[in-house]
């Protein structure tokens, strides 16, 4: 995927937006978060990185649909552009998995539309330890992610197994900690380098 990026820019410059819940630019111990060791791993001697991140808290896929940080995400007009699922959001909110799934439909064509050029990239939001109903709604998100029109980046089969004990380490309070973005940005660079 950077190399076809690479290949349709003529500039020299790669633009990237992040777009996503408080873990997109959140970690509770103060390192640095996926988007920032990513932009690191990037470092092309010939091309430069311009990274964006636009975090949208803990707001709900509802909460998005008419939010200035949709119009942002829409206005963005970068290469290559990663979408958090926002589900644990959702989770937070009760919303039902079918409206989840509508919502980011409407956020995905609508980036589409404005964007074609852009590699877009749908990943799911970080695990938590015991997710139980969340669990579910990852794996309707999984079975999403593979039917749609965008590139999807399943980084859950990277993670200790979801208890207490094993996520320790990886997440705290639902944010990644050091260990879980650089998981991430591992994941992400093999997922956009391969």
């Amino acid at each position: 995927m950077l190399g076809q990026v690479l290949n349709n820019s003529n500039a020299d410059t790669i633009n990237i937006t992040f777009f996503g819940s408080e873990a997109v630019d959140t970690s509770e111990d103060g390192t640095l978060t996926w988007p920032q060791l990513l932009e690191e791993e990037l470092e092309l001697d010939t091309i430069q990185v311009e990274t964006n991140v636009i975090t949208v808290g803990k707001k709900s896929t509802r909460d998005v649909l008419d939010s200035s940080e949709l119009d942002l995400l829409l206005e963005s007009e970068a290469d290559i552009v990663f979408v958090e699922s926002l589900t644990l959001n959702d989770n937070s909110f009760a919303l039902p998995i079918e409206e989840s799934e509508e919502n980011l439909t409407y956020i995905l064509e609508e980036l589409t539309d404005v964007s074609p050029q852009s590699e877009i990239i749908l990943l799911p939001s970080n695990p938590v330890p015991t997710p139980n109903y969340y669990q579910r709604q990852i794996d309707s998100l999984n079975d999403f992610g593979e039917e749609t029109f965008v590139n999807y980046a399943n980084h859950w089969n990277e993670w200790p197994n979801f208890t207490i004990e094993d996520l320790d380490g990886y997440v705290e309070k639902g944010i990644p900690t050091e260990e879980g973005h650089q998981l991430l940005a591992d994941y992400m660079m093999n997922f956009i380098t391969e």
